[in-house]
């Protein structure tokens, strides 16, 4: 029995996987689909702390993935995210230092930049609370 045929055959097996995979962890797998132009994009990226900032009050208003139909989109190691996220930079007429930053909300037409602007956004999705009564009844 001749064993070389089957040591080939394994190590081409290893060699394609290996190529999947880096493929599908850079992004540039078959899993990627360009949105039209119109639609809603909050552009993230990985260590981003301004990034969990908008995660964290979106997190804590639900309501607001209900009200306003939007995408994530994570940029930093995802090659066609990231190219993406220039695209509508350029479509936004952003300033050269500002392309390529994240947090980033598209909202179909025009860009809103940083944590504090993309927050002030989804603010007015944000469902009012019912005011607590202080007042007791005995």
């Amino acid at each position: 029995m001749n064993i070389k045929p089957y040591i080939i055959a394994a190590i081409t097996a290893v060699v394609f996987l290996g190529i999947a995979i880096l493929a599908w962890r850079s992004g540039n797998g078959p899993a990627f689909v360009k949105p039209s132009a119109d639609t809603k994009i909050l552009f993230w990226g990985v260590g981003c702390p301004h990034c969990v900032k908008v995660d964290e009050f979106l997190q804590r208003h639900p309501e607001i993935e209900t009200k306003v139909a939007f995408e994530k989109r994570e940029a930093f190691q995802n090659a066609n995210n990231a190219q993406l996220l220039f695209e509508k930079n350029e479509v936004c007429n952003l300033p050269e230092e500002q392309r390529g930053t994240v947090p980033l909300f598209f909202d179909g037409k025009s860009c809103i930049s940083g944590d504090v602007d993309i927050i002030s956004y989804f603010q007015q999705f944000v469902t009012p609370t019912s005011p607590v009564s202080t007042s007791s009844t005995n």
